[in-house]
């Protein structure tokens, strides 16, 4: 929880919104990927999809599970078991 952490900035990055926060983040990047040049689509439609998952990773967890141990927080087992996995969504946007 928020609660482990030191970091003052771990407060800001999470809360009952943050599902919210990253919905509004989802419409956004899908507004701009539709208002996209055909040649920028195929960029913004990674954007949109990583949007996603980045989604789906706090609803499963209720933070982002990678930034534990910069944070000071302890890693649950399904959190320890998604980092060792490392597919990280803020590192798939570019991927092909």
């Amino acid at each position: 929880m928020v609660q482990d952490s030191p970091h003052p900035a771990a407060w800001a990055l999470r809360g009952a919104g943050h599902l919210d926060r990253v919905d509004r983040l989802i419409r956004l990047r899908e507004d701009v990927a539709a208002d996209a040049p055909p040649h920028l689509q195929p960029i913004y439609r990674r954007l949109v999809a990583q949007g996603y998952k980045v989604r789906a990773v706090i609803a499963a967890f209720g933070r982002h599970p990678h930034r534990n141990q910069i944070l000071g927080r302890t890693s649950t087992p399904a959190e320890a078991a998604y980092i060792e996995r490392g597919d990280f969504p803020h590192e798939s946007a570019f991927k092909e």
